[in-house]
């Protein structure tokens, strides 16, 4: 469809001497093979400056708002009385209203035409804009704290979708620097999902809280289709730093996995990767070691898209090969981990997939800082520091993961689980520490016999 005016032939405009219909552009001369024309000088078309000859057949004269060309009042296989047939646009129908913004006809919420979807975006949620970083105004953190960049994806099934609703979400993401895309994976009356730009801590919980508002006014919803992937910039790690940080998941994921509901932990775009993430690199290895652990451990896969240790060095090369390769690709396979290291590779941003859909901004604000905290740990804790808390903490297993996926009660499960969440408390702030009480009470308490809630009493005061 053309998208420049100047494609368009230049419209008719009759005269009072006109032999041509300004709407139907026929030829109104005697003998016109129509066999619908009368010319009817003295009848005004009330949208355009001038009193043409008309035909019966279109005497309702409108124009087109695209291409200034009069409509045709009649329905046939010829004309159509919703759209004009120089520019592919839809003219007016029912269900279009005109856009404050743009002042050209646009869909409303529930019911237009087919067409109406071209005629002006302005009705629609979806929007691009190019990414921004956003700045923090803190200049002093803690020690062993670090402001890093912080994004996020919401994903949302259904809102009010009035125009006022549609246009305020547009306003905030262009303000945000925001794009708001569609995702096929979603289910719900009205999908979509908010790319938020990287922002570091302080401007992060503006952006959400902004974005928060919109939600609650909007009626926004989520259902089981819905996810919350987050994005920590991990920009400043080496090889070593991302060794350390899968010691310490291989440490935390059960209890991770306990914070967010059933949909989440059995799930093909989150899958659970602390296991095959740590293949190799509990022993000694050089730097050269560590970067081909890491590697094969992201990308090492059979052609079922399956984790594969490769033994023998030849068909290790070609896989250290194939995953250089992979590493420089936007959509390699293997990326739906709970945590994605894909992404530190591609962009220098880990990808957090595990948590739950939620249109609350609390919820996506301490879910995201409880990860920034995860990584600074990483990043500040020595090899040797990582080693020594997790040596008393029992490791994620796939046991265990089956276990919870369930979500059913097993003793076996609670020693573990409970071990971990007192690692993740200890590396956290005081205030994360709350966050992850309310979650681990909502999914998991009720489950524990008394002896297992003494231990978790004993994790909540930190000891």
């Amino acid at each position: 469809m053309p998208n420049n005016l100047e494609q368009f032939p230049p419209p008719l405009h009759a005269n009072q001497n006109s032999e041509v219909c300004c709407s139907c552009d026929r030829n109104h001369a005697l003998g016109c093979s129509c066999g619908e024309c009368t010319v009817r000088p003295s009848f005004a078309c009330s949208l355009r400056e001038h009193t043409p000859a008309i035909c019966a057949y279109c005497c309702n004269c409108r124009t087109c708002a695209r291409c200034n060309v009069g409509l045709p009042s009649g329905d046939d296989n010829d004309f159509n009385p919703n759209f004009c047939r120089r520019c592919n646009l839809c003219f007016t129908c029912s269900g279009c209203i005109r856009c404050p913004s743009c002042n050209s006809h646009t869909a409303s919420v529930k019911v237009c035409c087919n067409r109406c979807g071209y005629c002006c975006d302005c009705g629609t949620i979806f929007v691009n804009n190019k990414m921004k970083f956003f700045e923090d105004d803190i200049t002093q953190v803690l020690e062993k704290d670090k402001l890093r960049y912080l994004g996020a994806e919401i994903e949302v099934c259904n809102y009010y979708t009035s125009l006022d609703n549609v246009q305020e979400g547009r306003r905030i993401a262009t303000k945000w620097a925001n794009s708001i895309v569609h995702d096929g994976s979603l289910r719900g009356e009205a999908t979509f999902e908010i790319n938020s730009s990287p922002a570091k801590r302080a401007k992060f919980k503006e952006q959400i809280s902004e974005w928060g508002n919109w939600f609650k006014e909007a009626r926004a919803e989520v259902n089981d289709s819905c996810g919350l992937h987050v994005h920590i910039d991990t920009s400043d790690f080496s090889f070593t730093d991302m060794k350390k940080f899968c010691l310490l998941y291989h440490h935390l994921e059960l209890a991770l996995f306990s914070l967010v509901k059933k949909s989440r932990r059995n799930n093909d775009y989150c899958e659970p990767c602390s296991i095959r993430y740590v293949a190799d690199l509990y022993g000694e290895q050089t730097s050269q070691e560590v970067e081909e652990h890491i590697l094969m451990n992201i990308y090492g896969e059979d052609g079922q898209g399956r984790y594969a240790k490769v033994a023998d060095k030849r068909n290790k090369d070609a896989a250290i090969n194939r995953a250089n390769r992979c590493k420089s690709s936007q959509k390699p396979s293997g990326r739906y981990k709970s945590v994605n290291l894909h992404g530190w590779m591609y962009r220098k941003a880990v990808e957090i997939r595990l948590g739950e859909g939620s249109v609350s901004p609390e919820y996506i604000i301490n879910w995201t800082l409880m990860w920034e905290q995860i990584f600074n740990a990483s990043y500040f804790l020595t090899l040797a520091q990582i080693k020594e808390v997790v040596a008393s903490v029992t490791s994620t297993t796939e046991d265990d993961l089956s276990r919870l996926s369930m979500n059913t009660s097993h003793h076996l499960l609670h020693r573990p689980l409970l071990e971990q969440l007192g690692l993740l408390k200890l590396i956290t702030t005081a205030e994360t520490n709350q966050f992850i009480d309310s979650l681990f009470k909502k999914k998991f308490l009720r489950w524990l016999n008394e002896e297992d809630t003494k231990l978790y009493s004993l994790t909540l005061e930190g000891k």
